[in-house]
């Protein structure tokens, strides 16, 4: 990973070879950390000390900048410095009073040079995190645009989604641009979030994993999961605002008490802290509730019995408001009660016998939606030439094959179970959840599409709904799973 090879020459014994920033790295992660630095002065360690205390340094940090000025003096007391810019790295620290400082104290102790290449690496500890007492001096990179643009374009070719380019970028390229450090220095983030944004936000993050793909392709590192991670929380984010702007995102809740403020203020307080922020909650009295007017809520929870013929809303009778398990069952109620009537998605199931190939599975497929007259005559092969580009088998178990359809005003979601499982190298699938995007897509189409997608990839994740879909014989069936689980 750090491109180093080991050559062994006849009468000169083992020789390790490769460019000097890359020699100096595996130095810094691989060997100082079993060798006692003996180069740092103790003026160096009294002058860190002081800079810690000064700039409230991190200790992950602090260490790593040990580190890197140690190795860096020792290389070029022997004559083995950088001499050419280090391709991508951004030097956020450049003129800054914290670099001028330390850029001084080592030229004078060590008394040495230190060229813009060496002054950009020994800056590079602090460009790999964001450090909230460094003022930097931010700047906009046209490789680092140039970088995104790339990443951009993979996602929305692979998925087959949209979103507004410019104003993710915004929001990105800082973080970006500290990502793009860390692979360059082979650092990357600690995962604080252990697994939970793969979890929540299943969609987001296979959009992050094909961005990390193209970032690894170019650096040549392989990105850690917590890096997708956080990239999958922008994907995520600009993906819920693209939804605010078509449904007002932001689900409405009523809730109806008659037991006094105080109680009234600890159900509020239960549902946000279980149900997130992305609600927002009107509170009402018994008397103030109009049965008829108030069906416009995505749910009421009430502490009183209310009563409707034809609820537009579901209704949550409150009976174990502490209970999470029980609060969150009944939201995926909720959910399932506004997504099984979804007007813009067509639902339909095929058992799939066994075949020889993948392309088989899907040809078999797409016969059966020819059969049905939903797909237009280019559906065939746009989707295997689709497939011949990049593999659509995600992992899990699932492949998601989908490509647009003219020949049908709704989205096509036709769910494939394979009657044995099908495994070829790594390969390995037992269901193929096959989608047909209309070649036009109003912005509530958009929306459903991508709950749509999310909720894929969330089954990948799932292995209780997998079970669950291993019992699935019929369409009916298949219909039936959709409703009771909230999915679709």
């Amino acid at each position: 990973s750090y491109s180093i090879t080991i050559s062994g020459k006849p009468n000169r014994g083992l020789e390790v070879l490769g460019s000097e920033l890359n020699l100096r790295l595996l130095y810094i992660h691989q060997v100082a950390p079993y060798f006692e630095g003996r180069t740092l002065t103790e003026g160096t360690s009294s002058f860190l000390e002081t800079l810690v205390q000064d700039y409230k340094i991190p200790k992950e940090t602090q260490e790593l900048l040990r580190k890197t000025i140690s190795i860096m003096v020792e290389r070029i007391h022997t004559s083995r410095v950088l001499n050419c810019p280090i391709p991508y790295y951004r030097n956020d620290l450049t003129e800054t009073p914290l670099a001028e400082k330390l850029i001084y104290h080592i030229e004078m102790t060590y008394k040495i040079s230190l060229s813009q290449f060496e002054i950009d690496f020994l800056c590079f500890p602090f460009n790999v995190r964001f450090i909230d007492t460094l003022s930097k001096t931010s700047y906009q990179s046209e490789q680092l645009a140039n970088i995104f643009e790339g990443i951009v374009k993979k996602v929305k070719e692979t998925m087959l989604v949209h979103f507004d380019d410019e104003e993710l970028f915004e929001e990105i390229k800082s973080h970006l641009g500290s990502l793009i450090n860390r692979l360059i220095f082979h650092v990357q983030a600690n995962d604080i979030f252990h697994g939970e944004v793969q979890t929540q936000y299943p969609f987001a993050f296979e959009m992050a994993k094909i961005a990390g793909e193209e970032l690894s392709a170019i650096f040549g590192s392989e990105l850690e999961l917590s890096e997708i991670g956080y990239l999958a929380l922008y994907f995520e984010m600009i993906l819920r605002k693209q939804n605010s702007a078509v449904k007002g995102y932001r689900k409405q809740i009523a809730v109806v008490c008659t037991t006094g403020r105080g109680t009234a203020a600890m159900i509020i307080q239960q549902l946000r802290r279980v149900l997130g922020n992305d609600v927002d909650i009107t509170q009402y009295s018994e008397e103030d509730f109009n049965v008829d007017l108030n069906q416009d809520y995505f749910a009421i929870f009430t502490t009183v019995p209310l009563k409707y013929k034809d609820s537009k809303s579901p209704v949550i009778q409150v009976n174990h408001l502490f209970d999470d398990q029980w609060l969150q069952e009944e939201w995926q109620r909720a959910n399932a009660f506004h997504q099984k009537n979804l007007e813009t998605v067509s639902l339909r199931f095929l058992r799939l016998s066994p075949q020889k190939t993948y392309q088989q599975y899907l040809l078999n497929m797409v016969a059966e939606l020819e059969k049905l007259q939903m797909i237009d005559e280019g559906f065939r092969n746009r989707i295997i030439d689709r497939e011949k580009k990049q593999s659509t088998i995600f992992g899990g178990g699932i492949a998601f094959p989908h490509t647009i359809n003219q020949g049908y005003a709704k989205t096509i979601l036709m769910f494939g179970k394979l009657e044995e499982p099908y495994q070829k190298g790594d390969e390995w699938i037992e269901f193929i959840f096959l989608v047909a995007i209309p070649s036009e897509i109003e912005r509530k189409m958009e929306s459903e599409l991508l709950e749509l997608y999310d909720d894929i990839f969330r089954i990948a994740g799932e292995p209780s709904l997998k079970e669950a879909l291993r019992a699935v014989e019929t369409e009916t069936e298949f219909l039936s799973f959709s409703k009771s689980k909230g999915v679709f």
